[in-house]
């Protein structure tokens, strides 16, 4: 849907091909037809809005195989089914958006908030990290909060953001500020934090403030 103030009514949808709403467009799906899954091979990149019913068409969301890319300034609230987003593709927050995921989230593919920054990522839960997660903003600055992370891939505060983490982080991957692009950015973690492998501030004026500190790499 290009058009401004374009709508599409559909009673169901099965897509395994590529979604594109562009800004002011509007996609409308019954109320059962919520996607639980982006399928390997299915993209959705919404500017507009998505929904089934009164809810977001991603409201109970439990895994993204293909892609994801939600912009545009937009606020989606995801509770997986499951209790566990489970991300093997990639999945992109971007243009002043904000999601917030009631439960866990398992990243083995790319996970990233970034562009013209102003995103926020919120997870209730954990975030176990196989693959590639980026907090980056351009320059304006992105946050994600969450309450643990285990991290055995790579984990990248960028861009002027911010990431929080309440509790405790186990790292045996790569840990990073600065790393994409950009200095001034800033890593709480209010727990424990056990370094297996690499801890490092890249950026200029980067900060990491650490209750404890394990290091073992």
């Amino acid at each position: 849907l290009y058009g401004l103030g374009d709508v599409a009514n559909v009673t169901t949808l099965v897509n395994n091909g590529a979604v594109i709403l562009q800004p002011s467009t509007t996609l409308n799906v019954a109320p059962s037809d919520l996607v639980t899954d982006v399928a390997s091979g299915a993209s959705y990149q919404i500017y507009g809005t998505f929904n089934a019913g009164a809810a977001s068409a991603f409201i109970t969301l439990n895994s993204i195989e293909g892609e994801l890319i939600l912009g545009n300034g937009q606020t989606t609230n995801i509770t997986p089914g499951s209790g566990t987003l489970n991300i093997s593709g990639t999945f992109f927050i971007i243009d002043g958006s904000t999601v917030s995921v009631t439960g866990n989230m398992v990243n083995s593919g790319v996970l990233s908030n970034q562009y013209t920054g102003g995103n926020t990522l919120n997870i209730s839960g954990g975030l176990t990290n196989s693959g590639t997660v980026f907090v980056l903003g351009g320059g304006s600055g992105s946050s994600a909060n969450m309450s643990t992370l285990n991290n055995s891939g790579l984990f990248d505060t960028s861009g002027g953001s911010t990431t929080k983490i309440t509790g405790d982080v186990f790292n045996s991957g790569q840990l990073s500020t600065g790393y994409a692009s950009y200095g001034g950015n800033t890593l709480n973690i209010g727990g424990t934090l056990t370094n297996n492998n690499t801890f490092e501030l890249y950026g200029l004026g980067d900060v990491a403030n650490v209750t404890t500190l394990v290091n073992n790499g």
